[in-house]
């Protein structure tokens, strides 16, 4: 696996187990499930430098530009979410 193939999969996969509390999906594990925002941008930052790893040693391909492409707008999607909720401005 590539460096771009396993940016996009730990990116999307990082995102969905963060944004997972929130509707529509909202997917709760119990009284802890806050603490599935963390884990989830870990991962979410993990897949963000692989695809840094992916520029740097200059894979070939236009798959590293399109897992950051996507990635990206997501996270700030994501930061968004989580400035309303803990300013309590929804």
């Amino acid at each position: 696996m590539t460096y771009a193939k396993a940016s996009i999969f730990f990116s999307l996969i990082g995102l969905f187990i963060a944004y997972m509390i929130f509707p529509p999906i909202n997917w709760p594990f119990g009284p802890n499930s806050m603490i599935t925002i963390p884990i989830g941008l870990v991962i979410y930052l993990f897949g963000i430098g692989l695809g840094i790893v992916a520029i740097k040693r200059r894979e070939p391909g236009i798959l590293k530009y399109v897992s950051l492409a996507c990635a990206i707008p997501l996270g700030v999607l994501l930061l968004l979410f989580l400035g309303f909720i803990f300013s309590g401005q929804i």
